[in-house]
């Protein structure tokens, strides 16, 4: 495999290395999961589950936000989108026209490129298998099921992920705690 996110190789048929991709909460807290609710940027609404039930195959859909376990996330720093509702389910988008949960595995596993995603620090979820897609609403008012579409800068591909404010952390620099002789 090329040096691609998806690990694909380079368009033009070298292996020249192309630039890392980028995560929401990267450099220093580069270690952490985000956790909360998958918000839409453009129509205010959340990630859930069709039908509430987080199965295998169940698709997923923008709802109202609300507290139910089906609209809890996780984005791991390898690039998972895990089910807060069943933990080993991740958001797989090898179809195109529907995304869907499916089992969480290995990276290089059968189907474990379809389940990882780059959350670029504009917002967007871009599938590892092909950068010029974009997790997107379906409908062209914001609703409705979730697909991949060629990426474009809206807002309509702009998430963020809901962290509840308890797990909100501030770190302060105290320059003069090391010895550092103040003017």
């Amino acid at each position: 495999a090329g040096g691609r996110p998806g690990g694909s190789a380079a368009p033009s048929g070298t292996a020249s290395p192309a630039p890392a991709p980028t995560w929401a909460g990267t450099g220093a807290a580069g270690k952490t999961t985000l956790r909360g609710r998958l918000h839409n940027a453009a129509s205010g609404l959340c990630v859930g589950i069709v039908g509430g039930k987080a199965v295998a195959g169940a698709e997923t859909e923008l709802a109202k936000c609300s507290a139910q376990p089906g609209q809890q996330w996780a984005y791991e720093t390898d690039g998972l989108l895990r089910s807060g509702a069943a933990p080993g389910l991740c958001l797989d988008s090898h179809l195109g026209y529907s995304v869907q949960l499916a089992p969480c595995v290995a990276v290089g596993a059968p189907g474990g490129r379809n389940i990882r995603y780059d959350f670029t620090l504009q917002g967007t979820l871009v599938p590892r298998f092909d950068q010029d897609l974009a997790l997107t609403p379906a409908a062209t008012d914001g609703a409705g099921a979730l697909v991949l579409k060629t990426r474009a800068k809206t807002d309509t591909q702009r998430w963020s992920i809901d962290t509840p404010s308890t797990d909100l952390q501030m770190e302060v620099a105290n320059w003069a705690a090391h010895g550092v002789p103040r003017p």
